[in-house]
């Protein structure tokens, strides 16, 4: 996933983002989120590092998914490092397990690219 910076100011941040999932009633699908330590099976380990992001230089980093998909979500929050304020990206009804557990790797201004060789 990438973030954009809103406005001229470069902003230095890095670490692990936060992250949340609500269905279509708003409600919160239970989720849990480990920060990669190590390769994941579709991502490289991410050293967590501070980062400059930039108009022209945006933060990128990885999800996976550690168990298999059966509960409706419509609706992906992410809170930034650092930061208390959270981005919504909402973009229909995704299935995703019960219980949810999802890996994460720390922001990178490097392309990560697709997960297992997909295009997005």
């Amino acid at each position: 996933m990438t973030l954009t910076l809103v406005g001229d100011t470069a902003c230095t941040t890095g670490g692990y983002p936060g992250l949340g999932l609500r269905n279509a009633a708003g409600a919160t699908v239970p989720l849990t989120v480990d920060r990669l330590t190590q390769a994941g099976f579709s991502f490289p380990y991410v050293k967590p590092v501070a980062i400059v992001v930039t108009a022209t230089t945006p933060a990128e980093f990885g999800i996976e998914w550690v168990n298999e998909p059966n509960l409706p979500a419509t609706t992906l929050i992410v809170t930034p490092p650092n930061d208390f304020s959270s981005i919504v990206v909402s973009g229909g009804a995704a299935s995703v397990p019960e219980n949810s557990v999802v890996a994460v790797t720390a922001l990178t201004t490097s392309p990560l690219g697709p997960p297992c060789g997909l295009q997005c």
